[in-house]
């Protein structure tokens, strides 16, 4: 390669066979601000420019350690510090911000004032008007887009957290996801528009489109693909499952209406430590309860309270056949709060819906207290017809030897 140099204050001239390569050196302090075009043997068709305006005329100014590419990169940079931008307008409105890092067109574009350690790839990621939002970072066209003072933001994906301005500690990684939070924390999306419509705190989806229904809800945990809320305003309730929906708040749903086992090593218990129960009372219903129950076999029609939970998103795909012919044993939850009515007992195995969106649920364990009161009742009855026996019998045998003796 032929080299030809000429002084032009502090640079060169390369001349290449196809063309030329001119490289202008500004340094003041530390600072390398390089501003380059490429053209080809015609001078203008074909150019490309590499960094026009790069840092335009604040090398003077003092800051260091600073890194433009791309046309109108860190143009108006002032006193702001190892900052990195690689495209057109990354970075292209900060003042005294650093430690900054800027790669896409219009990556960072209105960060301004004193924010700090940001980080935003990609076409137009945290291009919004940052302001003092420090510690935020955006992968992907829009991510974060209108972040302005939110701190501690991390937003992956087409759109991740765009409309965020000021929430702080949320994490969005999948396209849309968190795509309408403005302002509210602690939230954790994962999937493809996972929390979308959510402006909730402290929400948790994991799967496409998981609790993207939810909007207001807070504290609220989702896994699953579509595993979601059946209605907005839901609190700290959990949804495990695809397809599967939570229809109330303080309630753990697993698995939708298709599952047919739920197994564990060891059966559930929960806490019943006698330290952290007051207002003990022997108030237990036994066979007044017990005796009006009705025990019946039945099938459940899954595929209908799929719909009624889900709507026709997750049934139309699913085959509900092998729940549907499961023949169960139980109760009807509707008779059983009749009983509870009747006889004035609060009892605790029932969930009762609060609005036609719910369901009547049965916890079966919840039982075995009332079969236990029942079962003393019927000893108490069982010891004292044995008494009544005793004597009988002691009355009989007083008869017996009476009649010998005549």
């Amino acid at each position: 390669m032929e080299k030809n140099f000429t002084k032009t204050y502090a640079g060169q001239l390369i001349k290449i066979s196809r063309g030329f390569i001119s490289l202008l050196l500004l340094i003041n302090i530390d600072i390398v601000d390089i501003q380059a075009q490429v053209f080809t043997q015609s001078d203008t068709d074909g150019s490309i420019t590499i960094t026009p305006k790069g840092l335009r005329g604040k090398t003077t100014n003092n800051n260091i350690r600073n890194v433009s590419l791309g046309a109108n990169s860190l143009l108006n940079n002032s006193t702001g510090n190892d900052n990195t931008a690689i495209g057109y307008n990354a970075l292209y409105f900060n003042f005294n911000g650093f430690e900054n890092t800027a790669i896409g067109s219009n990556s960072m574009q209105f960060l301004n004032n004193t924010a700090h350690y940001n980080t935003a790839v990609g076409a137009g990621s945290m291009g919004g008007n940052l302001i003092k939002g420090d510690g935020n970072t955006g992968v992907g066209r829009w991510a974060l887009y209108r972040i302005k003072t939110g701190c501690c933001n991390t937003g992956v994906g087409e759109g991740a957290l765009s409309s965020d301005t000021s929430g702080t500690s949320n994490v969005a990684i999948g396209s849309w996801s968190l795509n309408s939070l403005k302002k509210n924390n602690g939230n954790t999306a994962v999937g493809v528009s996972a929390l979308y419509k959510s402006e909730g705190s402290a929400n948790t989806a994991i799967g496409n489109y998981s609790l993207d229904k939810n909007i207001n809800g807070n504290l609220n945990v989702a896994v699953g693909y579509n595993s979601n809320v059946g209605f907005d305003n839901l609190i700290n309730s959990i949804v495990i499952g695809a397809n599967t929906t939570v229809n109330a708040s303080n309630k753990i749903r697993l698995g939708n209406s298709n599952i047919t086992v739920i197994e564990g090593q060891v059966a559930y218990s929960y806490p019943s430590d006698g330290r952290f129960k007051n207002n003990i009372k022997e108030d237990i219903k036994g066979l007044d309860f017990i005796t009006k129950l009705r025990p019946v076999s039945y099938n459940f029609d899954t595929q209908a309270f799929d719909k009624f939970t889900n709507g026709d998103e997750g049934s139309q795909k699913t085959d509900f056949s092998v729940s549907m012919n499961i023949k169960h044993n139980g109760f009807i939850a509707q008779e059983v709060e009749k009983t509870m009515n009747e006889i004035g007992y609060n009892f605790d195995g029932i969930s009762i819906p609060k609005d036609k969106n719910q369901t009547y649920s049965l916890s079966y364990s919840q039982f075995v207290v009332p079969l236990v009161k029942a079962v003393q009742e019927q000893q108490i009855m069982i010891e004292s017809l044995k008494e009544e026996t005793k004597k009988l019998l002691n009355i009989v045998a007083e008869l017996k030897k009476e009649l010998k003796n005549e």
